[in-house]
């Protein structure tokens, strides 16, 4: 459950009302404070976090759409957490405990102080809105002892004991259905992705986890007689559908939020294969 406190001027621009809800179970960190911000000559909402005063920004809401609020919402809260590097398991166990969503009235006037803070200036130069809110989120405040509202969120995610139980019944593994339709859909791609006239140079090969795919290239390494394993994508199966994957130059793996998750293996297979984007074959 996650509370969104709305000040009178949002509730009335979204032609909403709050919800009677009790908030003494809901953990300062899945509520937050929100308001309008006008920025740049356009309307922005504005959301702080209650425990770390981390902020985030959407536009494009149009008024008497909360719905449109609360799914924007949650899917810049997603994006901007994994641009700064959260880990993937970490956002996606806060995003299941913030599954149902309740609109209620602000109660905290710290939270309101720091939102007038963060929404002070009404021009910038920020293009992207990632690169705006990775500034804001570094603004240091009081209430969270003058740190940075980013590294007090990730902070708080790891303490949660809430954050840590969804976690852990995030662990999922491939049924036998599931790891034989994969089995054979890898094979096949694998053993027709190169032509047969260069594989004595380059082939394709892939690791089966529990809950995972690596699809990796090989190449034969500098003067010996091994092959040099080169990971290409992974995809992960989380709530029944598969989530994509890419590997840095330190090995670490980031979620694709351009590909949306699927049910359907075959079809991220097909995705990363085509690789529209550059991302995965260069």
């Amino acid at each position: 459950m996650i509370a969104l406190k709305c000040t009178q001027a949002l509730f009335k621009d979204m032609k909403a009302a709050p919800a009677p809800v009790e908030l003494e179970g809901i953990p300062d960190l899945l509520c937050w404070h929100v308001n309008l911000y006008k920025l740049n000559n356009r309307k922005h909402i504005v959301f702080v976090n209650d425990a770390s005063r981390l902020a985030i920004l959407i536009d494009g809401v149009r008024s008497g759409q909360i719905g449109s609020l609360q799914k924007k919402f949650v899917e810049t809260l997603e994006r901007y957490l994994l641009v700064e590097g959260v880990e993937e398991e970490s956002i996606e166990a806060y995003l299941r405990c913030s599954s149902e969503v309740f609109i209620t009235r602000t109660d905290n006037r710290s939270v309101l102080g720091t939102m007038k803070e963060v929404t002070y200036f009404t021009h910038d130069d920020f293009n992207d809105p990632i690169e705006r809110m990775k500034w804001i989120n570094r603004l240091i405040h009081k209430p969270i002892d003058y740190l940075q509202p980013i590294d007090v969120f990730i902070t708080e995610l790891g303490r949660s004991e809430l954050i840590q139980a969804a976690k852990t019944t995030m662990e999922e593994k491939m049924d036998d259905f599931t790891r034989t339709r994969v089995i054979r859909i890898m094979d096949q791609y694998t053993q027709n992705a190169v032509p047969e006239s260069i594989r004595d140079q380059v082939r394709m090969i892939y690791d089966l986890g529990e809950s995972s795919v690596t699809l990796m290239e090989e190449r034969p390494a500098f003067q010996s007689e091994e092959w040099v394993k080169l990971p290409i994508a992974q995809f992960r199966l989380r709530g029944g559908r598969w989530k994509v994957y890419w590997q840095d130059s330190r090995d670490n793996w980031h979620y694709v939020y351009q590909i949306e998750p699927s049910e359907d293996f075959e079809r991220q297979l097909k995705i990363v294969d085509e690789d529209r984007t550059g991302m995965f074959w260069g």
